[in-house]
């Protein structure tokens, strides 16, 4: 396969709460976010709820890494969001 010249891949590292919001919208390929487990964080997982499906393009990805006692949380918070739609659990050991 030929890859366009125009073609560029980039990371972005940071607090998405302040990255997400300037981006622009449908420009991202897949989103990987590993925010801390600590209760206090779990706000983290509404702005993705809310603001990741604006900036992903169709048929991207979100990877998010969630301590299991959250994870029925954050998923409601997906859920109710209404915007992106629930694939698979996986677990890393």
């Amino acid at each position: 396969m030929i890859w366009p010249t125009d073609f560029e891949n980039k990371i972005i590292c940071g607090d998405c709460s302040s990255i997400i919001r300037s981006m622009q919208n449908e420009s991202v390929d897949l989103i990987f976010t590993d925010p801390p487990y600590l209760k206090s964080f779990l706000n983290t997982y509404d702005i993705l709820a809310n603001d990741c499906a604006r900036i992903m393009k169709r048929g991207a990805s979100l990877v998010t890494i969630v301590g299991h006692f959250a994870l029925p949380l954050i998923t409601k918070k997906f859920y109710d969001a209404n915007k992106l739609k629930y694939r698979w659990t996986f677990c890393m050991n």
